[in-house]
């Protein structure tokens, strides 16, 4: 778990994202959004939906961002991926 300062989070909604936001293999435009991301370096982390589990989210921290340092681990925990996910099951 991290701990990140509230007021440095942005959000890309679905609606917000291109059409093959969720394809595979990744599309180019999706690599494109990240970049000018990374380099805009407007927010710290970027909550974007989740192309592999509907309703979740993930977050992208930017390592160029000037407040990266305030960024801190509070908590970790074992997580397991489900192998159906990869098609391994």
């Amino acid at each position: 778990m991290l701990d990140i300062p509230d007021d440095s989070i942005g959000e890309l909604s679905e609606s917000s994202l291109p059409d093959t936001w969720k394809s595979f293999p990744h599309a180019e435009s999706t690599q494109q959004l990240g970049n000018k991301y990374i380099e805009e370096r407007d927010v710290l982390a970027l909550k974007v939906p989740s192309a592999v589990v509907q309703g979740e989210y993930n977050y992208l921290l930017n390592p160029l961002h000037a407040r990266f340092a305030e960024v801190k681990i509070v908590g970790a925990e074992p997580f397991e991926f489900d192998g159906r996910l990869f098609g391994l099951r």
